[in-house]
Order: C-alpha cells, then sequence, then structure tokens
C-alpha cells in the first residue's frame, strides 16, 4: 500500500519514515535537507539496507520504549499527519502497526495494519 506517501510530493515524509525505519533496525542513518527543501535520508552503513522493519503505533505516535523521544516527536509531527492525509481512514489517532519493506535504503512498500 505505497500510493501516495512514496510519490515524489511526499518525499519528506518518505525521507523520514526511512530515518526512522533505518534507526529503528539498527542502521546507522543520517537525514539531510536539499536544495529543494525536502529531506533525504542516507544509510551510514557499509552495505544498503534491505528487509522489513514493524513500527508499532498508538494513538497516533510511536508505541516503544528504545525509540527516542525527539524520533517520536519526529515521527507525529511530520509522519503521522501525512499518514492520516494519504490514508484517511486511519486518522491521526491510528493504533496498529506500520511495515516498512527496504531495499538498498530505500522504502520500496508500507502496509498498515489496525488494531
Amino acid at each position: 500500500m505505497n500510493n501516495g506517501i512514496l510519490e515524489s510530493k511526499n518525499r519528506t515524509c518518505r525521507a523520514y519514515l526511512e530515518y526512522i525505519g533505518m534507526l529503528k533496525a539498527g542502521v546507522p542513518a543520517i537525514i539531510t535537507r536539499t536544495q529543494q527543501g525536502g529531506r533525504k535520508t542516507f544509510s551510514i552503513s557499509e552495505k544498503p539496507f534491505a528487509g522489513s522493519v514493524i513500527l508499532r503505533i498508538n494513538q497516533g505516535g510511536l508505541r516503544d520504549r528504545e525509540t527516542p523521544a525527539d524520533i517520536k516527536k519526529l515521527f507525529r509531527e511530520e509522519v503521522m499527519p501525512v499518514l492520516a492525509k494519504t490514508f484517511p481512514e486511519i486518522g491521526l489517532k491510528h493504533t496498529g502497526n506500520i511495515e516498512l519493506q527496504f531495499r538498498e535504503d530505500t522504502i520500496q512498500d508500507i502496509k498498515l495494519t489496525t488494531h
């Protein structure tokens, strides 16, 4: 289910999701601002990241103790509003999971589940 989030108009949201997903997977990553004002995430590991990452969401925020407060704030303020706009059925107070499928440091697919 990648309609909307993976389109070019949502590059910043996608970059934030990639950044949060890579950090959650334990992959060192950085996020930078592009010349166009958007964001881009880069892995700083020796090989590109591939695999899936599950983000657990409760009331629109990341639900785990390991994630630092600044990353949780970034998710709630920058990512969740775009997800809620793209998928109106979930809304800003979504509770469920977001599964991110990565290939070569890039999100290829997003699956949302609701609890």
